[in-house]
This record gives structure tokens, C-alpha cells and sequence, in this order.
């Protein structure tokens, strides 16, 4: 899925917490978030718990983290009309072996991440696309959904007028978006084999707000303790006793689901049992990708790096501003701020 959404960190040291007993949720979560204000009085740094509990949806193992200065990123303004990126809401996504950036009124593309080709398009403000047989599927703010053959001339395919519609993911030959009405809390999957022709699917009650296709199954996360997993995109088995706070990203690599927000970190191979770490992340809405050999993770300046989403590695922080989106393709990363666009390599 492609999810679309300052500053820097001060790394001293690090201190390691451990938690030598099984606890609640709420306590355990609770006991660490008054720890880590209690550690920033005294100490410019970050904390890293290792942590274990036996629940349902558990919590589990320990994490390290280590520093490096690995990324870079460059800013890439080549094509790109003059303030193109402040007007509207954008994400970029990898599709057709080319980027796109899409928003506002007019489409980038770009082979390379570097130069870009500035196109007019009819698609509004966007809050995620997605790439599958030949088609990219856009979602927009007004719970419209889009295709189009090159990303330039957008076909507006269905309109939910009862329901948003906040995220997509296409897996198992198919495109599923998601999302839930706000007066009724009834939860939506909008399901595609081409991107044309959609049909309606209840998935209970909550909030999804991000999914995922990953080891043969779909996942939805979002609000309100609530999270979903479906093998058709169609019949969907909603878990009542997850531990979500509200995330609005979802990513699936190393054989893994991984979802973040404010200062925790959470995988699962199975979207519905779910392992946390905690990072003390700067932003309650960090961006996530997964470049096809880790996972890359950016928070109001933080950068992150992990190849299995316990083991983090601190990166060089990011000085260009609030990432918006995110997206990987061909050894290279994109990712957006209001402004700019930036490429890692």
C-alpha cells in the first residue's frame, strides 16, 4: 500500500529497559510511555525497551538499535513545475517501471527518481495509489476512486457516498480499497479485478484506514482497537482485541506486516497477533517503505532502517522537512515533503 500523510534527532547514548514480567497491555504501554518521560528529563537520547508478554495479541522480544550514517538523500526539482508540491495532497507510488507522483493538478513521472516530467491531469488531491495489471487505481479525498492506463488520463470508476474511502492495496490478482462511513462506523472493502468494475463489501464495524496483501491474506489497521484480515479481499474477520491506537500505514516485507505510530513499532506474520517495539518516534504519523531488502522509516526527521522490524538501525537524520510519502522502485527511494521532492540513493 501506498499511504500518504520535521526536524531532527539528538542521539547521545542508549539506554535498554527490560520488563521481566508478563503485564497487560494497557499497563505495560502505560509504564513505558511514563518511562520514557521520566528518562527524557534527565537524558538527551533514545530509549529502547526489550519488552515480553503472553497475550492474544502479544507484545514480544527484545529490540536493539544501532547507529549508522549509511542514506543520504538528494533533492530532486528537475521538471518540476514551480510550486507544484504545495498545491494539494500527493503521494508517489513505483508502477510501469517508472515513478509517479500524483495530486493537485498534474502528474509527474519520472524512470529514475531524478528528472521529472510534469503532466496535466484531472485526478484531485490523492490519498494513495496502487499498481496491478497494467492499471493504476488512485483514492481521492471526496471517497472517489480512479484508474488509468499511464497515470496521466484518470477514468473517475466509483464514488462511495456513504462510505470514505482512506486506503489500497492490490494482492491476489486484484485491487482492495478500504474504508468506513463516520456516522455508522461501518467498516468497507471495495474489491477490483481491474480496476473498473467494484464491488461493495461489508467488514463490520471500525475504522480501517491502511491494508496490506502479504502471506496470502489481506490486513486492515486503524482506529479504535480494531483490526481486520480477509483471504478474498471479500469476507473479512474483524479482531476485537488488538491493540491499535490509530495507525494509517501498512506495509508487508521480510514475510512480514508492519504498522507504526506515535513511538511503537508492530509486525505480524498474520495481521491478526502482533509483536511491538517500541522507538520513541518524533511524529505520530511516520512514513514507512520497504525497499525490497529493508524496511525504511522516517519520522519528523528520524530515519530508521530494519530488515526484519525488531532491529533498527538510526540513520543520518533527515533535514528536508516533513515526509508526506514514500515509495521504493528500482534500488531507489522517493520520498515527498510539502515542497520538495527528495531521492535515497
Amino acid at each position: 500500500m501506498i499511504a500518504c500523510r520535521h526536524g531532527w534527532i539528538y542521539i547521545m547514548r542508549f539506554i535498554s529497559i527490560g520488563c521481566p514480567t508478563t503485564v497487560p497491555i494497557a499497563s505495560m504501554e502505560k509504564n513505558m510511555r511514563k518511562a520514557v518521560a521520566l528518562a527524557v528529563i534527565g537524558i538527551v537520547g533514545m530509549i529502547v525497551f526489550g519488552c515480553t508478554k503472553t497475550v492474544t495479541n502479544t507484545i514480544t522480544g527484545s529490540n536493539s538499535t544501532t547507529s549508522s550514517g549509511e542514506m543520504t538523500w538528494t533533492i530532486r526539482t528537475a521538471g518540476v513545475p514551480g510550486n507544484w508540491l504545495g498545491n494539494g495532497s500527493h503521494c508517489v507510488a513505483w508502477g510501469n517501471n517508472e515513478f509517479i507522483i500524483v495530486g493537485g493538478d498534474s502528474t509527474l513521472t519520472s524512470v529514475d527518481g531524478k528528472s521529472w516530467v510534469a503532466h496535466a491531469s484531472n485526478l484531485p488531491s490523492s490519498l494513495g495509489i496502487a499498481w496491478g495489471k497494467n492499471t493504476f487505481v488512485a483514492i481521492t479525498w471526496d471517497s472517489t476512486i480512479y484508474s488509468s492506463s499511464d497515470g496521466i488520463a484518470w477514468t473517475k470508476r466509483l464514488f462511495s457516498a456513504s462510505s470514505g474511502v482512506y486506503a489500497i492495496a492490490w494482492g491476489n490478482n486484484q485491487f482492495v480499497a478500504v474504508g468506513y462511513g463516520a456516522a455508522d462506523s461501518a467498516a468497507n472493502a471495495f474489491v477490483s479485478s481491474d480496476g473498473i468494475t467494484w464491488t461493495t463489501n461489508p467488514m463490520g464495524k471500525g475504522f480501517p484506514t491502511a491494508i496490506a496483501w502479504g502471506n496470502g491474506r489481506y490486513a486492515a489497521v486503524g482506529y479504535n482497537d480494531i483490526s481486520f484480515t480477509s483471504s478474498d479481499g471479500k469476507n473479512w474477520s474483524p479482531d476485537s482485541a488488538n491493540i491499535f491506537p490509530g495507525y494509517n500505514n501498512l506495509f508487508f516485507g521480510a514475510g512480514l506486516f508492519l504498522t507504526c505510530s506515535d513511538d511503537m513499532v508492530y509486525t505480524s506474520l498474520d495481521g491478526i497477533n502482533w509483536n511491538g517495539t517500541l522507538l520513541s518516534l518524533s511524529d505520530a504519523f511516520p512514513q514507512i517503505v520497504w525497499d525490497g531488502k529493508q524496511f525504511v522509516l522516517m519520522s519528523a526527521g528520524q530515519v530508521l532502517t530494519s530488515i526484519d522490524g525488531v532491529n533498527w538501525t538510526v540513520q543520518t537524520p533527515f533535514s528536508g522537512g516533513e515526509i508526506i510519502s514514500l515509495a521504493a522502485g528500482n534500488g531507489i527511494i522517493v520520498g515527498l515533503t510539502s515542497t520538495n521532492i527528495f531521492t535515497s540513493p
